[in-house]
């Protein structure tokens, strides 16, 4: 799809914000292999230093950059964990939290997404440690190593004593152990629901066809402009849709489903005459801030109106501190004025 005049497949780099304890707002520029396909905020592996960590899409880029860029190593998931809105968010909590992008971000993932990869190490057959300059704790591991055959990184950096893990980076380097990464799949196991979209040709195309083919067409066409695969399924039979799809017709997309929206909960829940009943203290504080949020939004004329339109100032805002023990409401008013706003 066209974004901004270039073709998604021109837009061949990405910044990622990686996980690691870097300046704040600072983003990382990797390439984009032919083999894999990202978004801005998908989840995806990256090389960073001598490790392999995560990192979070924050924009595409067509400009090749004028130095040498890594190749992302695979995406964590294949469809975007972020929308714009909540990158948005992350870049302006860095900024003003002076913290990485990434840890600002991270909290709006999908628990257990953080994962961490396995990193192994192995004797290297081929090096010869009599003819190779090597400390005394390094030789005594590596001698360790090669009677076990395999250690995880971390017992074998333990071994090395001292700045263990940037002796561990040059023995690498020089040849003297092999390092073997595994790259976990998240805890998560997302579902996806398939659903059937017309494509352009189909919109357009006027060509006579079977009548359960017709009828499945104007179903796909109907608002909201898509049908769930397996209602297409059930009501139209398999080699139907797989009929229109090959005709170039309807196209098929995957998508995260989820346990329904949140915000819409919380709007059912607060407008509920049923639903839990607020101390005194915590009606006081929920009105006050309801009310500088309906006059913030124009919803109540500003007792100053007039001064405010004369003086071309902008209506003042409000900032609430909620003072209250654990345990006293305070995530009870929060979600309340969420859901008014």
């Amino acid at each position: 799809m066209p974004r901004g005049g270039l073709n998604v497949d021109d837009l061949r780099y990405a910044d990622v914000a990686v996980d690691s304890p870097v300046g704040h707002a600072r983003t990382f520029t990797y390439h984009i292999p032919q083999r894999i396909s990202v978004q801005p905020g998908q989840l995806v592996w990256v090389s960073f230093g001598s490790q392999t960590l995560q990192g979070i899409v924050i924009e595409l880029s067509s400009s090749r950059p004028e130095f040498a860029t890594r190749d992302i190593l695979q995406a964590v998931d294949p469809a975007p964990l972020l929308d714009g809105e909540r990158i948005d968010l992350g870049k302006w909590m860095s900024q003003h939290y002076r913290c990485p992008l990434f840890t600002a971000l991270s909290p709006m993932l999908p628990p257990g997404f953080e994962s961490h990869v396995r990193s192994r190490i192995f004797p290297a057959p081929d090096f010869d440690r009599s003819e190779n300059n090597l400390r005394e704790e390094s030789g005594a591991a590596i001698e360790a190593l090669s009677e076990k055959g395999r250690m995880a990184q971390a017992e074998f950096v333990k071994l090395l004593g001292r700045r263990g893990t940037r002796e561990l980076d040059r023995l690498v380097e020089q040849g003297a152990v092999r390092r073997e990464v595994t790259i976990p799949r998240p805890g998560v196991a997302p579902k996806y629901e398939g659903y059937l979209v017309a494509t352009r040709t189909g919109m357009t195309a006027s060509e006579q066809l079977p009548s359960r083919q017709q009828a499945l067409m104007d179903a796909v066409k109907q608002p909201p402009g898509h049908l769930p695969l397996a209602e297409a399924n059930r009501d139209f039979g398999s080699g139907v849709a797989n009929a229109l799809w090959t005709k170039g017709l309807v196209a098929q997309e995957w998508w995260r489903t989820s346990g329904g929206p949140p915000a819409a909960a919380l709007a059912r829940r607060a407008g509920t005459p049923g639903g839990l009943t607020l101390t005194p203290e915590q009606r006081d504080a929920l009105s006050q801030i309801t009310s500088a949020l309906d006059v913030s939004f124009g919803e109540r004329p500003h007792p100053n109106a007039d001064v405010v339109a004369q003086e071309g100032a902008r209506l003042p805002e409000r900032t609430f501190l909620l003072h209250g023990v654990t345990g006293s409401g305070k995530t009870e008013v929060y979600l309340r004025a969420i859901a008014h706003a």
